[in-house]
């Protein structure tokens, strides 16, 4: 099989290997953002939705063994969203919050990163509260999680010295 090089060590992969699922594990006393999706088991995430602990999802293992079996469960589309960059609403992206039609959109496989992803740069209701930004931002990371076919979280950016 094919592989893109290791310099894809893609954000959204790294992000799902070094620290979002033990931030997001019942059963450890921390917070469940999600809610009662059955993807959230004790102690770890069903990121690819087959009631299985994959050893892409198991984080007692070692990196390289989670890494190359993601590589070898992601599709050459999967890979290629994973080198990209999505630009934010009312840039590129058209919505402010998932909607149904994401399914459809090049996204359905992932993305890398989404920068500047609701910033107030052109005016949105997300922008201000920053409580409002953060509630709608892990909408978006939601999305990611429980409706991509590995749920592969993405990563978001923006302007910054």
């Amino acid at each position: 099989m094919m592989r893109l090089p290791v310099l894809t060590a893609f954000f959204g992969v790294m992000l799902l290997l070094a620290g979002i699922e033990p931030l997001f594990s019942q059963g450890k006393g921390r917070y469940t953002p999600y809610g009662k999706n059955p993807i959230y088991q004790k102690g770890w995430i069903d990121f690819n939705k087959n009631g299985t602990m994959d050893p892409y999802e198991d984080t007692s293992l070692d990196y390289d063994t989670r890494v190359e079996d993601l590589l070898d469960r992601m599709t050459v589309e999967e890979k290629s969203c994973q080198l990209a960059t999505l630009y934010g609403y009312r840039k590129v992206l058209t919505d402010s919050l998932p909607t149904p039609e994401w399914k459809n959109r090049v996204w359905k496989d992932g993305i890398a990163n989404i920068d500047e992803q609701l910033n107030g740069y052109r005016s949105d209701v997300y922008s201000w509260p920053p409580s409002a930004h953060a509630k709608a931002i892990n909408e978006i990371q939601r999305w990611f999680i429980e409706e991509t076919r590995l749920g592969i979280p993405v990563d978001f950016t923006n302007e910054g010295i």
